[in-house]
């Protein structure tokens, strides 16, 4: 025909399905990616950015390295082994810090001050004393211009020991500035053999003295009874403020004696440091499968409870998160990593969630729990096994105000249906990016899944041993791996993608689109590079002839933009096929295909007896796509069409 409409005087549409084409043949999650990173020389055990200039440290056995943004190293300072020549700042302390010889340095803590540029390194070594470095901003570049040794020579006991702040058990902490003060909130683990020497305790709260040699001799503690300090481990997770608040994340058993392990969040009031109003909240993150049995005997998901967390993360939520959790936006969420726990024992499985828990939800039930009984403490004292230090006479001798487990759970389900089985989550870090809220969890694999909570799990790159840390540039890193990466929010790029469908559906926030045979980035394109449209892959089309009369089934299995239709045929010697949505008008003449346009439907036409429609469609001045194939070569496919200007 003359024209493709010409052959098209009106056409039967109908729409059979087309094979998927496999979820893995759209994604190549090998594809190396070049990360700015370097190598620590050892095992990180933490990371601390400072926000402006932008840097970065990073502490390892024995060292605390100092980098720039884009992880250049810039200067060491050596922390142990204590005794050494190289470690300067051990001699800082006064002799009676010193331990049983020689000790290698873990840098267990390392934390900025909210108000000075300070920061903090506590180690092990040395019953566990802190230093405080100060901080200097040269132009672009932060510079340690000074330490001090946070241990006094007197006020340090085995038996009190005001400055003995980490455990080699583990410690997590938070800094909160108070009228000029520094106050320390510490949580560390314990068991009969730490706590017979210059013990940390399990929970207190410390300020730092003027003088910078140590911290105050009167501080608060709680701390687990003598019985049971092997019986009933304590592991702190993760620790973050939040307004008039500092809270803790625990896995612990769920009481002495029990060998089931549950998630607690405890929380201190900044206000009073007394410890009075400390309070603990059992976290319950879920799995709840939704059975829908075809027979008896077939075999259904499980419900799971993720009941040890191992990561957390608090920060607010895009938009259309806070929709779903029934908050505004404006409000702080808990994100946490949890994983089933092995039987009777703390130790994760290959098995994960992650749920959210927004704080002001966390609070009210905190508070509507102590207003319903008097807790825990009072009711069940057996399950009541810290032992208290109060600085002042108990005035009020009701629940209120004595450390409380609220009995009450709060309960959540997982954000991602129960997708995250057979991954074990070991970090999360989670940002918004254009009102998206975007989680991205590093794996014991070692790989790193950016994905959007309510939307299946999606292996945007691949790392090694990934633990996210602060925005907008998480940097990347693992107690197992001596390699710390940084990592734009974004994703490193798009080229895993392999498929224009699949690359034009990634978020926006990734910056994807086409690039003439693979996906890009539009500073990585050197040709053509589009967002909104995607030429058709065609993977068969049929018959393999040009039908002789209208009623013959015509039809193509391919893609174009989530299209997956085939269409009916009608002509004489050559034929044109409409296919459904996107409307694209396919012309054979003399057995060869010839051209594919885009094609406007003119008329349509419902016919009573038949259900199909019949329509009339012309071409567009669009792009058309082109390939010539003679019978011969017919059977082998069309792997895809190459692009050519429409006729005019």
């Amino acid at each position: 025909p003359s024209s493709p409409a010409a052959a098209l005087p009106a056409l039967l549409l109908v729409f059979p399905q087309c094979p998927r084409i496999p979820y893995s043949s759209t994604r190549n999650f090998s594809v190396p990616y070049t990360l700015p990173s370097f190598d620590a020389g050892g095992p990180v055990q933490n990371v601390a950015v400072f926000a402006d200039p932008a840097t970065v440290f990073v502490a390892v056995r024995n060292r605390i390295l100092v980098a720039g943004p884009e992880l250049r190293l810039r200067s060491v300072l050596i922390t142990g082994p204590t005794g050494s020549a190289e470690c300067e700042i051990c001699r800082l302390c006064p002799a009676a810090a010193g331990g049983p010889g020689s000790e290698d340095v873990d840098n267990i803590l390392l934390l900025l001050d909210p108000q000075e540029p300070w920061l903090y390194s506590c180690g092990t070594a040395r019953h566990g004393l802190c230093y405080q470095h100060q901080l200097e901003v040269r132009g672009s570049e932060v510079t340690i211009v000074a330490t001090h040794c946070l241990y006094s020579a007197t006020g340090n006991s085995p038996a009190s020991c005001p400055d003995c702040v980490a455990s080699p058990l583990g410690t997590s902490g938070t800094v909160v500035a108070d009228h000029y003060s520094s106050f320390f909130y510490l949580g560390s683990s314990v068991n009969s053999s730490v706590a017979a020497r210059y013990s940390p305790q399990s929970v207190s709260v410390r300020r730092l003295k003027g003088t910078l040699d140590g911290f105050a001799d009167t501080f608060q503690w709680l701390t687990v009874l003598p019985p049971y300090r092997d019986a009933y481990p304590i592991h702190y997770v993760h620790s973050f403020t939040d307004g008039e608040h500092v809270y803790f994340l625990t896995v612990q058993p769920e009481c002495p004696g029990s060998a089931s392990y549950h998630t607690r969040l405890a929380r201190l009031s900044t206000s009073e440091h007394d410890l009075r109003r400390y309070r603990e909240l059992v976290l319950d993150c879920r799995f709840e499968s939704k059975r829908r049995r075809r027979s008896a005997e077939e075999d259904t998901e499980r419900d799971v409870a993720y009941n040890v967390l191992q990561a957390a993360h608090a920060t607010r939520p895009g938009e259309r998160l806070a929709r779903d959790l029934g908050i505004d936006s404006s409000e702080m969420v808990l994100f946490g990593a949890f994983a089933e726990s092995q039987p009777e024992s703390p130790a994760p499985q290959d098995n994960s969630a992650v749920c959210a828990f927004p704080l002001r939800l966390l609070n009210q039930a905190i508070e509507e729990g102590m207003d319903k009984v008097l807790g825990l403490a009072l009711r069940y004292p057996h399950c009541a096994r810290l032992q208290v230090n109060l600085s002042a006479p108990v005035t009020d001798t009701s629940c209120w105000d004595q450390p409380t487990l609220v009995p009450a759970t709060s309960h959540k389900v997982d954000l991602f249906n129960g997708r995250l089985a057979g991954i074990l989550l070991t970090s999360i870090f989670v940002s918004v990016l254009e009102n998206v809220t975007v989680a991205h969890l590093g794996t014991a694999q070692g790989r790193i899944l950016q994905v959007g909570p309510r939307s299946p799990p999606r292996c945007r790159w691949c790392c090694s041993a990934p633990a996210p840390t602060s925005p907008p540039c998480p940097l990347l890193t693992s107690i197992r791996c001596p390699q710390v990466w940084r990592v734009n929010v974004t994703g490193p790029g798009c080229r895993h993608f392999l498929t224009c469908d699949r690359c034009l559906r990634a978020e926006r926030f990734m910056g994807c689109g086409w690039c003439g045979d693979g996906c890009a980035r539009s500073h990585e394109c050197n040709g053509t590079w589009v967002q909104d449209s995607c030429p058709p892959i065609l993977t068969d089309v049929g018959p393999r002839r040009c039908p002789g009369d209208a009623g013959t089934e015509a039809w193509v299995d391919g893609w174009m933009e989530g299209w997956r239709h085939g269409g009916k045929a009608a002509g004489r010697g050559g034929c044109s096929w409409l296919l459904p949505p996107p409307n694209l008008l396919v012309e054979m003449t003399d057995f060869r295909l010839t051209h594919i346009y885009p094609a406007l439907i003119t008329r349509l036409e419902t016919r009573s007896k038949h259900p199909p429609v019949s329509a009339t469609a012309v071409p567009l001045q669009a792009p058309a796509w082109h390939r010539g194939h003679s019978e011969g070569t017919w059977l082998g496919g069309i792997p895809q069409l190459t692009q050519r200007p429409a006729p005019s």
